[in-house]
């Protein structure tokens, strides 16, 4: 996130109820916070079924916070015989 847009949000008291509203809306399966090359940085696990969705995801974040969006899909080999043919 850019590091002004999101210390404006949390001067304002409105980075948390952002970043829940967009968490909920998401529904992540797991949702990191940390500082990673000088900004404020969320890794989210989520399910995406199809490369369409990725513009959903990225938009509330580009919105809110003027964020760098980097989008990493994985296939997790725990996903049965259709996700274990692609290892």
């Amino acid at each position: 996130m850019d590091v002004e847009a999101a210390n404006r949000a949390a001067r304002g008291c409105a980075l948390g109820k952002t970043i829940q509203s967009i968490l909920d809306d998401l529904k992540p399966e797991a949702a990191y916070f940390a500082s990673y090359d000088g900004e404020h940085t969320a890794f989210l696990s989520l399910e995406i079924k199809d490369a369409s969705q990725m513009s959903a995801i990225a938009e509330p974040w580009l919105l809110a916070f003027k964020a760098k969006i980097e989008l990493h899909p994985a296939r997790y080999s725990g996903h049965g015989e259709g996700g274990c043919r692609y290892w």
